[in-house]
């Protein structure tokens, strides 16, 4: 069977879905569940690096099947995938891409919705020893760090944030386009094809590279098109199902992958 397979931040993976499992409230009945949406984790990372033999310690969580990128495999009948990390950034999702693309081949969709320009990843070097995770800086965090309170004041603009996810398109697309396999891209941060300000000719050609690509709900991102349409939302601000039922409707239509 033909797979689809999903990358993304929490928007991807249905935060505030009803059937989206939160890795810290987790039912008992699923603790030995073997369904395939259930995600064995790495310690490592809480929702990026699967562990498939199981042979580590593992956390659990569960992706929602109601999201459109699910509702899109069900309809063409695929099965479906979501390898999104909650709170990601677009570094991260270009990283899980890598990770996971010696297994895609070239009968597989794939799906990435990127996430806002303005999320940063890094490495913190004094904890290299111990461990090689990604920490990602989210602004309006009110718990920031020192260092991401340097960052914010001292390095991050929006010349710096396009640039850092323009690069990380660009890797995306080209990668997918050698290999033959198709893909759906969505952005949820239209600033990141914006050249009113902070648009020296550079960004602005790496901008005309990827804007073919990118696939928008009435030219808007999926959460300021949720927002437009007044669909419900849930306790942490995401859409809810009513909204990624208009969304897989109003991509059904547009693409045909029988």
């Amino acid at each position: 069977m033909r797979r689809l397979l999903a990358f993304g931040d929490s928007f991807t993976w249905g935060t505030d879905l009803a059937d989206s499992i939160d890795e810290m409230n987790i039912p008992d009945s699923l603790t030995h569940s073997r369904d395939h949406s259930i995600l064995r984790l790495n310690e490592s990372s809480p929702y990026g690096e699967i562990d498939h033999d199981h042979k580590q310690k593992t956390s659990f969580a569960c992706y929602s099947k109601q999201t459109w990128p699910a509702l899109l495999a069900e309809y063409f009948k695929f099965t479906y995938r979501c390898y999104a990390v909650p709170g990601g950034s677009n570094q991260t999702i270009t990283r899980n891409l890598l990770q996971y693309l010696p297994f895609i081949n070239d009968t597989d969709v794939i799906i990435i919705n990127w996430t806002y320009i303005s999320r940063w990843d890094f490495v913190d070097a004094n904890e290299l020893r111990v461990t090689t995770k990604w920490k990602t800086i989210r602004p309006g965090n009110n718990n920031k760090s020192e260092f991401e309170k340097f960052y914010s004041t001292y390095i991050q603009s929006e010349l710096w944030d396009k640039w850092n996810s323009l690069k990380e398109l660009l890797m995306a697309i080209n990668l997918l386009k050698t290999k033959k396999i198709k893909f759906i891209m969505t952005s949820l941060d239209d600033l990141i094809l914006d050249d009113t300000f902070h648009s020296p000719s550079y960004i602005k050609n790496a901008q005309n590279d990827v804007k073919d690509h990118i696939d928008w709900f009435d030219n808007k991102g999926f959460n300021d098109w949720s927002t437009e349409h007044n669909f419900p939302r849930g306790v942490n601000g995401h859409p809810l199902e009513e909204a990624h039922i208009a969304a897989f409707k109003y991509m059904v239509n547009k693409y045909d992958f029988a």
